[in-house]
């Protein structure tokens, strides 16, 4: 099993679920439009766990360039966890 934090909340998932799934099924506080990594709208701020996540996609980094984020942001939808994660929703 994997822990997935966001804010104050935390669910127990397994291992190698997408983020953006875990936020809808639990309703962990991720607003997101396309689910498809083209509007950025599900950018969260990874506080722990960054190599945790699967490696950006192109199509990612694309959109993570456009919205000039940091580099410890991330898009939820584009995100599947293989271990523990700890976010702040952007």
């Amino acid at each position: 099993m994997v822990t997935i934090r966001v804010g104050a909340q935390q669910v127990h998932v397994p291992m190698g679920s997408a983020l953006l799934n875990v936020s809808t099924e639990h309703n962990l506080p991720i607003v997101f439009g396309c689910r498809a990594g083209r509007c950025g709208t599900c950018l969260v701020q990874v506080v722990s766990g960054s190599a945790n996540l699967r490696a950006p996609t192109v199509r990612e980094e694309g959109i993570l360039k456009v919205v000039d984020a940091e580099p410890d942001w991330r898009l939820a939808c584009q995100c599947i966890a293989f271990g523990d994660v700890h976010l702040r929703y952007v």
